[in-house]
């Protein structure tokens, strides 16, 4: 017979702790810039570290240090960008009706209200086929719904030439997990 087990809760804390022991010199989560400093100077290790795997509480700070999400989130606040109207999933979703639109936009959410909806109907299938049993993206009332669908028309926008291809929902589900849609 064909048997399938799954490691205990204990294994894995087991393994968590093992990981952040490993993980402690290169990044203790108090202080981004020491893992901006290591990734800079080790990051051979840095990459084994990666492939092992990154503790459950430092991947929302490790994943941005990777991606420098930090200054770019930095210089888009400064960036401000004329309004437009909501697309319309957005229109649809009662947990943006109420909510007043800011005097001035960083240039993802530029994106995300752009008029280009060539993608719009894909994505918004695709985004309830994301994560079907996770909480958090299961109900389109959710607000990580909504971010996924946001990203993902921001991105198509954004890059016209590969614009949407069907999977991109779980790669962007993950960061968002960790990260808010900005980010």
């Amino acid at each position: 017979a064909f048997r399938v087990s799954a490691p205990s809760y204990a294994e894995d804390r087991l393994k968590e702790q093992a990981l952040i022991k490993e993980w402690r010199p290169y990044y203790s989560g108090s202080d981004p810039a020491v893992f901006k400093h290591a990734l800079d100077k080790d990051w051979p290790k840095i990459k084994k570290l990666i492939r092992k795997g990154i503790p459950t509480r430092y991947r929302r700070d490790i994943w941005q240090g990777l991606l420098r999400t930090e200054e770019l989130v930095r210089a888009e606040r400064r960036r401000a960008m004329p309004q437009g109207p909501l697309p319309p999933y957005e229109q649809m979703n009662p947990l943006r009706s109420n909510v007043p639109a800011p005097p001035t936009m960083t240039r993802y959410e530029g994106l995300v209200r752009d008029k280009n909806i060539k993608f719009d109907p894909v994505i918004i299938r695709d985004v309830t086929r994301t994560y079907p049993t996770c909480a958090i993206f299961r109900d389109h009332s959710h607000s990580k719904q909504l971010a996924l669908y946001q990203v993902l028309r921001a991105y198509s926008v954004f890059n016209p030439s590969v614009g949407y291809t069907q999977g991109m929902g779980f790669i962007a589900g993950a960061l968002l997990m960790y990260m808010s849609p900005l980010e």
